[in-house]
């Protein structure tokens, strides 16, 4: 039992590693997108920049339009560097589970398109590797359970005993009568054993029933658990996925919008506030898809590791 559920655990912690892994991995990949995004938007407020001062030198920008968006840059510009931060600790972290020195270069990269929905499958109760471990616990305190009660019972035992000897005055006519079997001696009885007075065996039961009652209550909690878990996953899984195809959505008609709200102000039909709100939201949207697909991915994960599908049993 001990080296059953030793195995086990090693895997479910094995498995936990994987997933923390992955889930690093995901972390820095999402904040790798982050800081070039960062980077992009604000090379476009650089841009925007440049043109409203040549519409200010020219006379035709209005009142605060250059100051407006100088500010907007300074605020990308401080982003930059936050970025900058989160992505570098993302990526150092995920060094240090890889086991890999610090400067080493990585390339964070996921095949383009959206990984589809999964068919869920219900869980295997009987085989899922949690609850096995958890059964065998309990089968090895209802053995001992059964072991402790046997020593509170009266000992019983049959004993038989059986032997030679030769009776004779020279010793090799003594060793020729005792192999010839001419005096066999024998003994058979029962022998009844039995601590009296002692408080110990009894003690010793009433604790091995109640650790078997605790892996009992363990046992059914990590059912109910399991359980639990499946549904929240799953409904994590599907709420995810529709959020990046809706932040995907988004994102085409925020760049829609931002291309025509930029071709009116170009051409002095709208005021500068309605651009750079199109532009955050638009900066503000692709901060969300990328997110979401990071949240995605990283749920199906979760939903393998709880299948016992993340890392396989004969992994050694």
């Amino acid at each position: 039992f001990d080296v059953s559920v030793a195995k086990k655990n090693r895997l479910l912690q094995l498995q936990d590693q994987v997933l923390e892994g992955v889930r690093a991995f995901w972390q820095a990949y999402v904040a790798q997108k982050n800081f070039q995004e960062a980077i992009s938007t604000k090379d476009r407020y650089q841009k925007l920049v440049e043109s409203v001062r040549k519409k200010n030198q020219f006379g035709y920008a209005n009142p605060g339009e250059l100051y407006q968006v100088l500010a907007e840059l300074e605020i990308r510009e401080q982003n930059i560097k936050a970025e900058s931060q989160n992505y570098l600790d993302a990526l150092d972290h995920l060094l240090t589970l890889l086991n890999l020195p610090k400067d080493e270069k990585i390339n964070l990269e996921i095949p383009e398109g959206l990984t589809p929905l999964p068919s869920f499958a219900k869980l295997d109760l009987v085989n899922n590797r949690s609850l096995q471990m958890q059964k065998e616990k309990l089968d090895q305190a209802q053995l001992q359970l059964d072991s402790a009660d046997n020593k509170t019972l009266p000992d019983l035992s049959l004993v038989a005993k059986v032997y030679q000897s030769g009776l004779e005055p020279r010793s090799e006519d003594s060793l020729t009568e005792m192999t010839g079997g001419n005096h066999p001696k024998y003994y058979l009885g029962v022998k009844l054993s039995y601590s009296f007075g002692s408080n110990q065996q009894a003690e010793e039961f009433k604790n091995k029933n109640i650790l078997k009652s605790i892996e009992e209550v363990r046992w059914q909690k990590s059912k109910a658990d399991l359980l639990e878990k499946e549904s929240n996953i799953q409904r994590k899984i599907q709420v995810s996925y529709h959020s990046v195809i809706s932040f995907k959505n988004q994102l085409e008609f925020r760049d829609k919008a931002l291309q025509d709200i930029q071709k009116a102000y170009t051409q002095g039909r709208m005021d500068i506030s309605v651009l750079i709100d199109a532009m955050n939201k638009y900066f503000a949207v692709q901060t969300q898809y990328t997110k979401g697909l990071g949240d995605y991915q990283m749920a199906l994960n979760e939903w393998a590791a709880l299948s016992d599908e993340l890392i396989s049993d004969q992994v050694d």
